[in-house]
């Protein structure tokens, strides 16, 4: 493993004691046959990370310069997550799905710590959907 893998992994040990592991769903759009007109259903992708669920402020959200949803904070349901991506399939982007607490969650946006191309942790706001 190089010096950043190793630091990955060192960033995954140190969240996993006090984290939980999360799914993250991506949905495919289905595929469109041009010559048949055949509908072939799309598959979700989903990955695990282990992560940190930490109450979302005003500032962790507007971070993520959303503009999905131009509502004020106030009343809103946000978490701000902090994710270690060892193991981690793809990296969470706007529209993806999480689920935890009992309810889902949509994903506002995602900040990696990214040195030398190698991913650390992801921050990553998010909304009860």
């Amino acid at each position: 493993m190089s010096f950043y893998g190793d630091l990955q992994k060192v960033t995954y040990d140190s969240i996993k004691p006090f984290g939980r592991f999360l799914v993250f769903t991506r949905p495919v759009v289905a595929s469109v046959s041009v010559t048949g007109g055949t509908v072939t259903p799309g598959t979700a992708l989903t990955t695990t990370g282990c992560s940190i669920v930490l109450p979302a402020s005003k500032g962790t959200v507007e971070a993520f310069d959303n503009r999905l949803a131009e509502k004020e904070v106030a009343g809103r349901e946000l978490r701000y997550l902090k994710v270690a991506a060892f193991g981690m399939t793809f990296i969470p982007k706007s529209l993806d799905k999480v689920t935890f607490d009992g309810k889902t969650w949509l994903v506002l946006g995602c900040t990696p710590i990214n040195p030398a191309g190698v991913p650390l942790v992801y921050g990553i706001g998010v909304e009860a959907a």
